[in-house]
């Protein structure tokens, strides 16, 4: 069976700020000792914040450290299909082979699964955790919703769950243009890598947009400005909020307008008093 790793996911190409760094660090103590300290793992957060990034990281860490083990990284519709192939031919026991032959389990985008599903993963899931074998799980979505969370926490027994905020624009820049350059070979002008950071545009969905503006570049010296870029990709610029900034503001209102606030809140207490 194959491990399905991309080689280019890896800890050294994953940018790391505050929206990630516990999910990063927990995920460097995997790699360290697989099967020992946290596990199982679920992360989660919305599309495009570097889970399945996180994934291959680990499992291509794991495979270099530990060449004896054996890594495979599962996207659950991968196991769900598997599931209904092996009912259709009634031969159930060829999906269930999977958990005999890895030792580190990484499984993907878990909100999409089905009920055979999960209760596949709930029923195997422990057992693995007990022998040692690792598993890490991520789920897509801004929360999990208190129901399935309540189901998958009790389900997967010291199951550790981490979530992932979205990137600052800064971050989601930084990841933009080093992609476009370590992958594609483009030099992203500043504009351009600009604009796509302040927009919500899925960052895992940059390999196609890559591919698709590649001709554009190659064909016009390797010029592109965001007017064109819109053009190509359809996309409407929409701001995404940067926390950072907000608080920049914040702490600027309060510097201009707090001792005025105190004044007329005191005004305020004596009227009532005196009411």
């Amino acid at each position: 069976m194959a491990s399905n790793l991309n080689p280019s996911y890896t800890f050294d190409s994953f940018v790391v700020d505050g929206s990630n760094r516990f999910a990063c660090g927990v995920a460097r103590c995997i790699t360290e000792a697989p099967g020992e300290r946290y596990n199982p793992v679920l992360i989660y957060g919305e599309e495009g914040t570097g889970k399945t990034h996180l994934l291959h990281a680990i499992g291509n860490e794991i495979a270099q450290n530990n060449p004896e083990l054996k890594v495979g990284y599962i996207p659950i519709i991968t196991l769900e299909r598997g599931i209904w192939v092996s009912s259709q031919i009634r031969k159930i026991y060829e999906i269930l082979k999977i958990f005999d032959y890895y030792d580190v389990f990484l499984i993907d985008d878990l909100h999409m699964m089905d009920y055979e599903a999960l209760l596949l993963l709930l029923f195997y899931v422990p057992g693995l955790c007990h022998g040692k074998r690792q598993v890490v799980m991520a789920y897509d979505g801004e929360i999990i919703d208190e129901e399935r969370k309540d189901a998958l926490v009790n389900g997967f027994e010291g199951v550790l769950v981490v979530d992932i905020k979205p990137h600052e624009i800064a971050t989601r820049k930084e990841i933009i243009s080093r992609k476009a350059k370590v992958q594609y070979g483009i030099d992203l002008p500043e504009d351009v890598s600009d604009f796509l950071s302040r927009t919500d545009y899925p960052l895992n969905m940059l390999d196609g947009l890559f591919e698709k503006i590649r001709p554009t570049i190659e064909g016009t010296e390797r010029f592109i400005d965001p007017e064109t870029l819109k053009d190509l990709v359809d996309y409407r610029e929409r701001k995404i909020i940067d926390r950072v900034e907000i608080d920049h503001l914040i702490e600027e209102f309060e510097k201009r307008y707090m001792d005025e606030f105190e004044i007329l809140s005191y005004r305020i207490e004596r009227i009532k008093k005196r009411g």
